[in-house]
């Protein structure tokens, strides 16, 4: 379903929250490789915080995936705006 709704906006900017860190790098290996046409970013409390304030300036900057713990839930502002939130709860 998440597949899906993935490839219906691909003109869209999405964060997707997952429950775990290593849900989060699941998901996004599994979908980087069937390749959706949209580019796929992941963020989890396990990265560094230099390189999660990279990922999220490119996640801004392009319109693509962010799947993310609720790191990025805190106290983050999102200039341009996410067209999408989306809770994926298994």
């Amino acid at each position: 379903m998440l597949w899906s709704f993935i490839k219906a906006h691909l003109n869209s900017i999405i964060l997707v929250f997952l429950s775990a860190c290593k849900q989060v790098r699941f998901v996004h290996e599994a979908f980087k490789k069937l390749q959706p046409g949209i580019p796929l970013k992941c963020l989890h409390g396990r990265m560094k915080q230099v390189k999660r304030m990279f990922i999220l300036q490119q996640f801004v900057e392009q319109r693509s995936v962010l799947f993310s713990t609720d790191v990025s839930s805190r106290g983050l502002d999102f200039n341009k705006g996410v067209d999408w939130v989306v809770q994926e709860t298994s």
